[in-house]
């Protein structure tokens, strides 16, 4: 049965450059192969295949092919087979396909720059199991070391001259969020949806050493998704997180330094906060005041009580309290987002929240774009790079793929081509955005995590951007992650295409079927 689609225009703003392009959102779930979801019919049996895609490394297409996720206790377990057929000596030419297909996925697929960015460098950091309906995302679980519990093995055949096959097998555990069906998120292949989950034995892996040994697992995170958001036009940022909204002020806007009293700069922050709270449903609203660690812990404290208090206040003026009952309270120095021993982190942490527990109001957004100056092109031409951007390193062109509504989450598909010639197996493309933009960055999250994943790319509604869904991913790190490609930047051939696959948070504010938006 062929699926219903509705076809919406979606105009995507890219580093530089603006692109447009149609957008799908499909009406019943398919699997990643195109046909329809397993759904509680007939057993699956766990050595099928019910997903196939391909990526490349270097300039070798391997072929991608999902089993159904196993259930197996309190965990699920991912069975990926990987194979790469070509010439003998084009592969030991891309030393990095020579032999060991399941090595190099590791590398394709883990966190590019994991001991610089929290710590974090066990395998496979960068496959997810995403609950896209309960919003949850599975990172991979790791062992008492720290290390990600899964198995790998290599069992193609090798050969000095001719043909050569490679082929391997990776397996990896989860925790289990408890649905029948999950969507797989393999870097630099398009998201994968509707695989189906099972109740079986865990299959054997060919080749392996030893097999899967679930009684290793320490930890298995299972984590919310988290969305972040600033305002281009005004000084907010908001976060939100298992339905409570943040919605934060620079107090360098509102008040004068060491004061409770408003600046002249306020009334526009103010009135665009309270156009957030009424964005939502009515309920109660927190205030609650931050500072800085200058100046005394009881000082701090009072200051921020007071700064609490003067927005409440103003505030007042702007809602219908009976709709929106304010309450207030400060944390003085207690709670920073940021570190106090640089100005910028001090600023940072200066602030006034706004917390709501309401959900979104179901409304249209009119809030006007702020301008832009950049390229501009359409889906079939992209946009080109030249190579002298900041944080570019080599020219190349930049399109979009697609661009798709999945239980209320805007999922992007970008396509990356370099334009030189340069197969030395060394250089990567660059980066579109190095996160200096961001306000602040979640915890768990460094300025080398967005290097490596273009996590600081941004929905742009209006004068509001929003950041690719953002997840704890637990382990000994405790890092954050985007849900997004970890490993963008490894090396990559000229002319060879690479996907980027963006998630984005739900029910982002103007994003929806027949919506026009951008991504910054």
């Amino acid at each position: 049965m062929t699926a219903l689609r509705r076809r919406t225009l979606l105009a995507v703003v890219l580093a530089g450059g603006t692109v447009t392009a149609c957008t799908e959102q499909d009406d019943s779930a398919t699997d990643g192969t195109g046909g329809a979801s397993d759904g509680g019919g007939e057993a699956v049996d766990p050595g099928a295949v019910v997903a196939e895609s391909s990526f490349f490394l270097r300039h070798t297409e391997v072929s991608v092919r999902l089993h159904p996720i196993v259930r197996s206790g309190e965990h699920l377990v991912l069975t990926v087979d990987l194979t790469a057929e070509g010439d003998a000596a084009e592969f030991e030419d891309q030393y990095v396909v020579g032999g060991t297909l399941t090595g190099e996925a590791t590398s394709a697929w883990s966190d590019g720059w994991g001991s610089a960015s929290g710590g974090d460098t066990r395998d496979f950091l960068g496959v997810r199991l995403v609950d896209l309906a309960g919003d949850q995302v599975a990172s991979t679980a790791v062992d008492a070391e720290g290390e990600t519990v899964g198995v790998r093995a290599d069992n193609g055949e090798t050969a000095d001259s001719g043909t050569q096959a490679l082929a391997g097998t990776v397996q990896i555990a989860f925790a289990d969020p408890g649905t029948d069906a999950l969507a797989v998120y393999l870097p630099k292949l398009p998201l994968v949806i509707d695989v189906p989950v099972i109740e079986a034995d865990v299959p054997a892996v060919e080749g392996a050493e030893e097999q899967l040994d679930l009684s290793a697992i320490e930890e298995a995170p299972l984590e919310p998704m988290l969305l972040m958001s600033q305002d281009l036009a005004e000084p907010l940022r908001e976060t939100r997180e298992l339905g409570a909204t943040t919605v934060a002020i620079s107090s360098d806007v509102l008040f004068d330094s060491s004061s409770a009293d408003h600046d002249r700069k306020a009334k526009s922050a103010l009135d665009e906060a309270a156009q957030r709270i009424e964005s939502h449903e009515p309920g109660p609203v927190t205030v609650i005041g931050h500072t800085d660690s200058v100046d005394s812990d009881a000082s701090n404290l009072t200051l921020s009580k007071e700064r609490a208090a003067a927005v409440a206040t103003a505030l007042e003026k702007r809602l219908d309290t009976s709709d929106y009952e304010l309450s207030t309270d400060g944390k003085g120095e207690a709670e920073p987002i940021a570190s106090n021993d640089t100005e910028g982190g001090k600023a940072l942490n200066r602030r006034v929240e706004i917390v709501l527990e309401t959900p979104l109001r179901e409304e249209e957004v009119t809030r006007e774009m702020p301008e832009f100056e950049g390229r501009a092109g359409t889906a079939a031409e992209g946009v080109r790079f030249d190579g002298s951007e900041q944080w570019v390193l080599r020219p190349f062109d930049l399109q979009l793929g697609a661009a798709r509504m999945l239980e209320d989450h805007l999922v992007v598909t970008l396509e990356v081509t370099p334009r030189d010639e340069d197969r030395s197996g060394v250089t990567g493309i660059g980066q579109f955005d190095d996160g200096i933009g961001m306000p602040t960055e979640p915890d768990g999250v460094s300025t080398y995590t967005l290097l490596a994943s273009s996590g600081a790319v941004g929905v742009l509604v209006g004068s509001v951007l929003t950041y690719p869904a953002f997840h704890r991913a637990g382990g000994p790190a405790e890092t954050t992650r985007p849900l997004t490609d970890l490993s963008l930047n490894t090396a990559a051939d000229g002319g060879v295409p690479r996907i980027l696959e963006l998630v984005f948070p739900r029910d982002i504010a103007g994003v929806e079927a027949g919506a026009e938006v951008a991504l910054q």
